[in-house]
């Protein structure tokens, strides 16, 4: 009988469009094992809790063996910062996608914020392992790099935008405080685990968004 964490597992691969007989063959790609191993790690920080999460639960609910661990990832803390790497790699994916199918500036700054809230990045399980991992930042060197990587890649796709728009000053003083305002959206909704309504709080920051850019007279669509 198969358990409710290898379920939870196995619904995330299908989610991620890979079936089981990709995920238990045994003629895998580096890729397709490494990608196996960073969303068993999500569910097994999400079912397990951190503390528990260890090399052997991970392996095991890949379905794979610990030493194949050890082999792409060395340790427990390299797995974890390959896992938040993989989380942000995601959310800029999803950004440059979004930004790109859009024309106008402001419209564009929206699209790469709502890389952040798109339906495959709300889920109980990612919104857990991103809670949990942005705690180990303060401790953590290494995801402090892939943390301000990240920053000062989307901060600068704003205000790269917002420059188009407006004076140097208010395009850095906008990107500074909407990065931050979507960030803390995360840790907001993480912190209440009582409240999985997603949807709802996607619709709320977005509004908070529109709201900023009319503030500095910036419009998405035009009157």
């Amino acid at each position: 009988m198969e358990t409710v964490a290898n379920t939870t597992y196995e619904r995330r691969q299908r989610e991620l469009g890979v079936g089981r007989a990709q995920t238990m063959g045994q003629h895998k790609t580096w890729q397709e094992r490494r990608e196996q191993l960073i969303e068993a790690t999500i569910v097994s920080i999400h079912e397990d809790g951190l503390e528990k999460t260890s090399i052997q639960r991970i392996a095991k609910r890949a379905g794979l063996t610990a030493g194949i661990v050890g082999h792409y990832f060395g340790d427990k803390d390299g797995l974890l910062n390959a896992t938040y790497d993989a989380l942000y790699a995601k959310i800029l994916a999803n950004a440059e996608r979004a930004s790109n199918s859009q024309q106008s500036p402001a419209a564009r700054v929206k699209s790469i914020l709502l890389g952040y809230l798109s339906p495959d990045q709300l889920t109980p399980e990612i919104v857990t392992a991103w809670y949990v991992l942005v705690a180990r930042l303060r401790h953590s060197p290494a995801l402090q790099e892939i943390q301000l990587n990240a920053e000062m890649t989307v901060r600068g796709k704003l205000r790269a935008l917002l420059n188009e728009e407006l004076s140097s000053t208010d395009a850095e003083a906008l990107s500074r405080g909407l990065f931050a305002m979507v960030t803390g959206f995360w840790v907001l909704m993480a912190s209440d685990p009582a409240s999985q309504d997603y949807d709802a709080h996607r619709k709320s920051i977005l509004s908070v968004i529109e709201r900023f850019l009319r503030a500095y007279s910036l419009r998405d669509t035009p009157d």
